[in-house]
Parts: structure tokens; sequence; C-alpha cells
């Protein structure tokens, strides 16, 4: 985990690959030594950059950068709404707490991406039919995914959601 900002913006990588008699190497900042890779890949195995094209790449430093606009978290992992989400539609926020739930996974500071709809409501002011409403809407549109599991239904953000916030956001 990082301090400040400042010590992810001097984060250096090094990158060496070596494909049949062709080597590329490049040290630097990691969006531009990415970028160099990239762009390499495209030069010399073509075929890779055909399937490049047709995945779906979630940018999680934009995702975060948006959401850090409308929810945060506190030290022991709970997310918080901030006051300028209550401007957004309640399926919006759902799927900002369900997106900051994702993310603080994946940074390694939650056990799982999944919430119950009891950790969903605690930010929301409204009663837990009308979030459950709002769930199997989310649901039927395939912007989340939900199981049952030993301590009720959890759900979690599908990739289709993550790009809805966005997109719209």
């Amino acid at each position: 985990m990082h301090d400040s900002k400042s010590d992810i913006d001097t984060e250096m990588i090094k990158v060496n690959v070596r494909y049949k008699d062709i080597e590329f190497s490049a040290e630097g900042a990691p969006e531009h030594v990415m970028k160099s890779l990239l762009e390499w890949i495209r030069k010399y195995l073509p075929e890779i950059d055909v399937a490049s094209k047709l995945r779906v790449d979630i940018d999680y430093i934009k995702l975060s950068e948006i959401i850090g606009k409308y929810a945060g978290y506190t030290d022991n992992g709970e997310i918080i709404l901030k006051e300028e989400a209550s401007k957004l539609s309640m399926s919006l926020r759902i799927l900002i707490i369900l997106a900051m739930a994702n993310i603080l996974y994946k940074l390694g500071l939650r056990a799982s991406p999944e919430l119950t709809i009891h950790e969903i409501s605690y930010n929301i002011p409204t009663t837990l039919k009308t979030i459950s409403s709002r769930l199997s809407e989310l649901k039927s549109e395939g912007l989340i995914k939900k199981r049952k599991t030993d301590k009720g239904v959890v759900y979690w953000i599908s990739i289709k959601g993550i790009l809805k916030i966005l997109n719209q956001l």
C-alpha cells in the first residue's frame, strides 16, 4: 500500500521481452513502459494485436478516479458514499458501491468483491424492499451478478456494470 500519490508517481518498472530473435527492453513509468510494450507487440506479433482489439480491458485507474468523487472507504474497508453521490440515481449509487467493493478487493483491502443487501443499504436511505427492486433491475440488465452463500445472497458488479459507470459518469 502506498502512503501518498507521490509514491505512485515515482514508481518505475523494467521489462525485457524476447520473441525468437527479437528483443524488447523498456524502463520507466508503468504507463509509458506498457504503451511501448503494446506498440512492440503490435509490430512483431500482429496476431496478438488482433485479439487485443476484441478484448475489453477495464481502466481501474480511471474507474477509481470516477468513483472517488462519489465514494470512499474507511480503515476497516467500510464503503462510504460521499454527499456528491446523493445527486445520482439509486441504481448508479448501487453500482458505485459494488464497483468500490470490486476495487478494494483487487487492491487486497477486502476479502471479496461481493456485498449483501444490508452492506449495500448502509449508504442508501431507503427500504430494503426498494433496494431489492433496484438490484433485481440491475441484474436483469446484466450490470450485476448474484449468488447464494452461507451469509445470504451476495451481489457483485459485472464488467458491463463497470463499463456503464465509465461511460455514464
